[in-house]
């Protein structure tokens, strides 16, 4: 089973909805069970990991120095090459964390460089780009738009040309007479 399933069965039940995979259910009830939490709790009291191929039911991660100090261990064993013993809550911060990395901007290695973790309003850990704005990358002129329109024009109706387009995409009526 992946976070995603597990997660997304989570949330179902938290929200009385009939979940998606159904076997999740069966295989985290009885750990919710042991450990006393409730599905109405679920994310803000307890979370859900896998480590190996164990299911596992963990505190939530709200700790945000907790965060940065597993953070900062996995990124300097990143950089020597090292594998870390991380305890199954560690290994749910890494997890967590990794899911929110941006493919190509964020590594392990570039952690305090590139990113780093905050809190949002909700009291999550989120992971932040640092000294990033968004940037759009093509200007916008009317020739852009122009080229564009021709591409899907032609696109949708088999010709650049827009006159020929426009002919090819716009029903024809035609008109019966009755004679008499």
């Amino acid at each position: 089973m992946t976070r995603y399933e597990l997660r997304n069965t989570a949330y179902a039940m938290k929200s009385g909805k009939t979940p998606k995979f159904t076997e999740v259910v069966e295989k985290l009830q009885p750990l919710l069970d042991e450990k006393g939490f409730k599905w109405v709790d679920f994310p803000e009291y307890w979370d859900v990991v896998v480590v190996g191929k164990e299911l596992k039911v963990i505190t939530a991660i709200r700790n945000l120095s907790e965060v940065e100090m597993v953070c900062a261990q996995k990124q300097m064993a990143e950089k020597v090459g090292a594998d870390p013993q991380f305890d199954d809550r560690s290994l749910a911060i890494v997890e967590s964390i990794e899911a929110q990395f941006l493919d190509d901007i964020m590594s392990w290695e570039n952690y305090r460089d590139e990113w780093s973790v905050r809190k949002d309003e909700q009291g999550r850990i989120v992971t932040k780009l640092l000294k990033r704005k968004p940037a759009q990358k093509l200007e916008i002129t009317q020739e852009v738009i122009d080229q564009k329109i021709k591409e899907s024009l032609a696109q949708t109706s088999g010709s650049a040309d827009t006159k020929e387009a426009r002919e090819n995409v716009t029903p024809h009526v035609h008109v019966t007479k009755v004679l008499e």
